[in-house]
């Protein structure tokens, strides 16, 4: 009963945030076994669909679940910028975590953009490192918070994702980018919506 309450008010938050203001249907979204699609919605010209998974646990909290964000659009361009991303020179670098927002934004005490990218797979990774406010003298929680964008359009989108995680997760997060490419080439034509 604890962990639908928990659900129901946690769709609740992020419902109420303006990024879901503008809600559509999520029939050809596609399906990750360990996530629940949530909510669907459009932002500048750019398809987003909210996967999210909860924790069982009677000490389980925000932190606990997953908020993976899928981002798409005719429109690199557009892609982009709702990303957070943005080209310096001949680069992409990532600007600021903004396709889905880092949990309680207001207790963070830093973030910053780590200087370097990954990669995996056909996917190029931008981290940016969270550091939560402290408890008295106690250093406060370190997430990780990573925008994972493909480098070719599928099925004519530009596609992006973004989760945060604790620093540990990482892999869980590599593993997700692969089985969502998977998902992406095998199903159908995403959405496209025009600006």
């Amino acid at each position: 009963m604890i962990n639908k309450l928990a659900r129901i008010v946690g769709m609740l938050v992020l419902f109420s945030h303006p990024a879901y203001a503008n809600t559509v249907q999520c029939a050809d979204a596609p399906r990750l076994t360990d996530l629940e699609i949530i909510g669907c919605n459009q932002r500048e010209g750019v398809g987003i669909v909210t996967y999210w998974k909860g924790h069982d646990g009677p000490y389980a909290s925000a932190f606990d679940e997953r908020h993976l964000f899928l981002g798409f659009s005719g429109s690199r361009e557009s892609l982009n910028s709702e990303a957070g991303l943005r080209v310096v020179g001949e680069r992409l670098v990532l600007m600021r975590t903004t396709l889905g927002a880092p949990l309680l934004a207001s207790q963070i005490a830093s973030r910053s953009v780590l200087p370097t990218r990954i990669h995996s797979d056909d996917w190029a990774i931008y981290l940016e490192a969270i550091q939560y406010e402290s408890q008295q003298q106690a250093v406060g929680y370190p997430m990780l918070c990573a925008t994972g964008v493909l480098r070719n359009k599928v099925k004519g989108a530009y596609v992006a994702v973004a989760e945060c995680f604790a620093y540990e997760e990482k892999t869980r997060f590599l593993a997700t980018l692969s089985a969502l490419e998977a998902a992406l080439t095998r199903g159908k034509a995403l959405m496209l919506w025009r600006e």
